[in-house]
């Protein structure tokens, strides 16, 4: 059986720390954040005959801690919270407040033994750590692809006696007898105050042999591509990248799923959930379509639009209701473009275009647009036609579309609505307004339901928009049941369906899940 354990100790360890290459660049799409006592993953293998492992093994996991060191005090009676990845009674990972490393086995002889390490994690940032084990005794911690200790000596078959894989924060006291083995070459005068791990983990992966230094930095550099080491030697293969829901999925199908409970998905700060801070004064509202000191006048020709829109539902996306119906974008609006900025918008001079212009118009100032939008400064700034003009018209948006999109130019804020959600992101893209388009991202972001998901995913895949297309598609892995009888869910284009039944084959359907005659 796997018996091994990883744990963040208390003192300075022995011997020195060896010294390290820069921390690699590795980032997930998503990854599972621990901020509490309660958090935990529960697998329970039971059936998971594979996870018996005894004469060799390796395991490895993204570790990126986010809490600081608390200060020391002196009652004996505090508690410790360590980060705990663990095969019960077999071998785990511990990561307490300081973050120091420890690894233990259990075999017949001398049974569960700690051995201390010279490895402490970095703070804020992610940190690959694998640990191999060989029942010769040549065992070892690597930290970022780098051997940092081979004096893993414990010899012989380790001792089966657990199957279930539980990740966990776990509180122990300090004195408890399991924290005094730990301590017997770590000493500490004085306890730490009372506090908690917090921090993200991504990819545990369990092989059945010895990974070599090679084989560790080949799976650093897949993993920091979204993949990894494949093969029949793998164990389990936790990616954490399923991003909703309570349920975590082995890639291999030979471990059973596990249950979240606590533990929260987490996804980058550059996502489309982060929105950018604000730019401009609140005394720009006061120039907001006002004739005073304005030096054009902007015009809509809505004729290009008219027709489809008669024909088509609104754009919109609905909040979560039985009745609510959505649309994605009505059949003729406007196509995203990656083209100059000046060729995102279609424009006319107002003597050829004012027989099918909006009676309705908005006051500009010229050097605020172009400040403020890459596509007005194009048109305004840089020699077009438009440059010279003092009334222009612009095709292909509707007046209250761009009569929003400016009121944000000038503002920097703007109410966005499930009723102009759509076009207002559509138009955000069009004139290269990228913290608009972020705003509206968010929005969908925070509306996703049953009823609108699958618009989302495909106003997401149509512009591109990565994290708002993975958030989709994830959610709705994360509730396939109802979804794949849904009727926007079979409305959704065949390559966008392929890929989803695709993950869900894998997840749901593999060989090992499939019911014995």
């Amino acid at each position: 059986m796997l018996g091994g354990a990883l744990v963040l100790s208390e003192g300075p360890p022995v011997p020195p720390p060896r010294a390290l290459p820069p921390p690699p660049p590795f980032l997930p799409p998503f990854a599972l954040n621990f901020t509490e006592v309660q958090d935990s993953i529960e697998i329970k293998a039971k059936q998971a005959d594979m996870l018996q492992q005894s004469d060799k093994l390796s395991f490895s996991i993204w570790i990126h801690p986010t809490n600081e060191p608390m200060p020391s005090i002196s009652s004996p009676n505090d508690k410790k919270y360590y980060l705990s990845i663990n095969v019960i009674n077999s071998y785990a990972l511990y990561c307490c407040e300081n973050r120091w490393l420890r690894v233990a086995f259990r075999n017949e002889q001398p049974g569960w033994k700690w051995i201390p390490t010279n490895t402490q994690l970095p703070l804020d940032q992610w940190t690959h750590i694998a640990v191999t084990y060989d029942s010769s005794g040549t065992g070892g911690l690597y930290q970022n692809g780098v051997l940092v200790n081979d004096q893993l000596k414990v010899m012989g078959k380790l001792e089966a006696n657990g199957k279930n894989l539980a990740i966990r924060i776990m509180e122990r006291a300090v004195e408890d007898a399991d924290h005094a083995q730990q301590t017997t070459t770590h000493t500490t005068t004085t306890p730490t105050k009372p506090n908690r791990f917090t921090g993200m983990i991504a990819h545990l992966k369990i092989w059945r042999k010895v990974l070599t230094a090679q084989d560790i930095q080949q799976e650093m550099r897949l993993n920091m591509a979204g993949t990894g080491i494949d093969g029949d030697d793998v164990v389990g293969w936790w990616r954490f990248d399923e991003g909703a829901g309570p349920t975590v999925y082995d890639s291999t199908g030979n471990v059973p799923e596990g249950r979240i409970a606590g533990a929260r998905w987490w996804m980058p700060p550059d996502s489309m959930a982060n929105v950018p801070p604000s730019s401009i004064a609140f005394d720009f509202r006061q120039m907001f379509n006002k004739r005073l000191a304005s030096d054009i006048i902007i015009r809509v020709d809505e004729s290009s639009i008219a027709s489809s829109s008669s024909s088509s539902s609104s754009s919109s996306i609905s909040s979560p209701s039985p009745s609510s119906s959505t649309s994605l974008v009505p059949h003729g609006a406007p196509q995203a473009s990656t083209q100059d900025p000046s060729s995102s918008v279609t424009l006319s001079s107002s003597s050829a275009s004012s027989s099918s212009s909006s009676s309705e118009f908005l006051y500009g100032h010229r050097i605020v647009l172009a400040a403020r939008c890459e596509a007005f400064r194009a048109m305004l700034m840089k020699g077009m036609s438009e440059s010279t003009q003092k009334e222009i018209v612009i095709k292909g948006v509707t007046f209250s579309t761009l009569s929003l999109l400016i009121e944000y130019l000038y503002c920097d804020t703007v109410e966005i609505t499930p009723q102009n959600a759509v076009e207002l992101f559509i138009a955000a893209d069009m004139f290269q307004v990228l913290r608009l388009r972020s705003m509206c991202e968010h929005y969908f972001y925070m509306h996703v339901s049953e009823e609108n998901v699958c618009t989302i995913l495909e106003l997401a895949d149509r512009f591109q928009s990565r994290f708002l297309r993975q958030y989709c598609i994830s959610w709705i892995l994360a509730h396939f049941g109802p979804m794949m009888s849904a009727d926007s869910y079979l409305a959704l284009p065949r390559d966008l369906q392929q890929e989803i039944n695709m993950v869900a084959s894998r997840r749901f359907f593999s060989p090992s899940k499939k019911r014995k005659p």
